[in-house]
C-alpha cells in the first residue's frame, strides 16, 4: 500500500510536502510562479478551495469541449497525479511515481530549469512540441554517474548520443538536429546540442551533461508517442510540419510536388494534397493522415530521396563535355 502523501499549498497549488521547500526556494531565486502541481483525487478539496481543478475535472471538461478547457491526459495517466504518462519517465504508462516526480507548471519555466540544475536537480520539459504545455516540467534527481562530453571528445559515447540527435526532430522546425551520427564531438555537434538546449530551455553551452542527456531521452519518448497519433484537419505542431514537408518533397506521377511548401497547420491545402497522394498510391482518398498513409508517405519519401541521391552521385562521376574536350586536347600531339 502506498504511503499517504502530505501537501503544502504554494501559489494556490497543492505540492507534495517533501518537495515544498525546494519549490519555495526556486520561486525565491527565479521569481517564477507555480500555476499547477498535484491534481490527484485526494487534493480535490484543496484545489476547489483555491479555484483550481483536478485532472479528472480538466479531462471531463475537455471531452465535453467546454469553453476554456484544453486537451488533457485522462485520469490515471498524468504526472500531475503522480502517475506515469509514458513520456516523462520510462516504465509502464499509468505506473505510480514518487512525490518528487509530480508534474509542475511554471510561468516562466526557463529560469526554473536553469536554477534547478544549479541545485543538483535534473529538470525536463515534457511536452516541448505543445505550445500550451511548454510550461510543464518534471523534476528528476541527477543520476549517480555524471555524463560530461564536450567538444573534442571522440568514441562510442559520442556516436551513441549523436545518433539520438540524428533521430530526434526539433519541435520548432521538425528537422533533425543532426543529419547523421558523429564519431568526433566537432563544431557541428556543438551547434546541434545548442539548438537542442535552446528548444528545451536549458543553458546553451553546447556540452552534453546529465541535464541535457535526460532531456534528450524524454524528448525521444515524447516523439515516439506523438508518432503513434493520427493527424486530422485543424491540427498543428511538428508532426504536421513534417508530414506537409514530405508532401512538398515527394512528386506525383507527373513530376509535380503535392504541396508547394510545408504548412504549420493541417489546412484544406494539406487535405487536398493528401487526397491526391492517397489516390495515386491506391489508398482510400479521405485526406486523413492515419497509420497506413503515414507509413506509405514516409516510405515513398525515403525511396525518392535515395533515388535522387544516386542520380546526383552518378551525374557527379560523369565528366562534362568540356572536361572531355580538355582531356582530348591534352592527349593530342602538337603538329610539327
Amino acid at each position: 500500500m502506498a504511503k499517504k502523501v502530505e501537501f503544502d499549498v504554494i501559489d494556490g497549488c497543492p505540492v507534495p510536502r517533501e518537495l515544498a521547500d525546494e519549490v519555495r526556494l526556486l520561486k525565491q531565486k527565479t521569481g517564477s510562479t507555480l500555476s499547477s502541481c498535484d491534481r490527484s483525487p485526494e487534493v480535490e478539496p484543496l484545489l476547489k478551495k483555491h479555484g483550481k481543478k483536478s485532472q479528472r475535472q480538466l479531462y471531463n471538461g475537455w471531452v465535453k469541449r467546454l469553453p476554456g478547457f484544453n486537451p488533457a491526459n485522462p485520469p490515471g495517466f498524468s504526472t500531475h497525479e503522480r502517475r506515469n504518462d509514458g513520456a516523462a519517465y520510462p516504465g509502464r504508462r499509468g505506473g505510480r511515481l514518487e512525490p518528487w516526480q509530480v508534474g509542475m507548471d511554471w510561468n516562466p519555466p526557463g529560469p526554473v530549469v536553469r536554477e534547478a540544475a544549479k541545485r543538483g536537480w535534473i529538470v525536463t520539459v515534457t511536452y516541448q512540441d505543445n505550445p500550451r504545455e511548454a510550461h510543464h516540467l518534471n523534476f528528476r534527481k541527477a543520476p549517480e554517474f555524471e555524463i560530461d562530453l564536450k567538444k573534442g571528445d571522440t568514441g562510442k559515447r559520442v556516436q551513441e548520443f549523436t545518433r539520438k540527435l540524428a533521430n530526434l526532430r526539433s519541435p520548432k522546425t521538425a528537422e533533425t538536429y543532426l543529419e547523421q551520427e558523429h564519431f568526433r564531438y566537432d563544431r557541428f555537434v556543438v551547434a546541434a546540442v545548442k539548438r537542442f538546449q535552446a528548444d528545451h530551455q536549458q543553458k546553451q553551452d553546447g556540452k552534453y551533461g546529465s541535464q541535457t542527456a535526460t532531456q534528450l531521452e524524454v524528448a525521444l519518448r515524447q516523439q515516439k508517442e506523438r508518432e503513434k497519433l493520427d493527424l486530422k484537419r485543424g491540427d498543428r505542431g511538428p508532426e504536421v510540419v513534417r508530414m506537409s514537408k514530405a508532401l512538398s518533397l515527394i512528386t506525383d506521377p507527373d513530376g509535380k510536388p503535392y504541396l508547394k511548401r510545408p504548412h504549420p497547420r493541417y489546412d484544406r491545402f494539406v487535405v487536398a494534397a493528401l487526397k491526391r497522394f492517397q489516390k495515386n498510391r491506391k489508398i482510400r482518398a479521405d485526406g486523413e493522415f492515419d497509420r497506413k498513409t503515414r507509413g506509405t508517405l514516409y516510405r515513398v519519401l525515403k525511396q525518392q530521396t535515395e533515388a535522387a541521391q544516386k542520380q546526383a552521385a552518378s551525374a557527379a562521376k560523369k565528366p562534362t563535355s568540356k572536361g572531355k574536350t580538355k582531356a582530348k586536347a591534352k592527349k593530342a600531339k602538337p603538329s610539327k
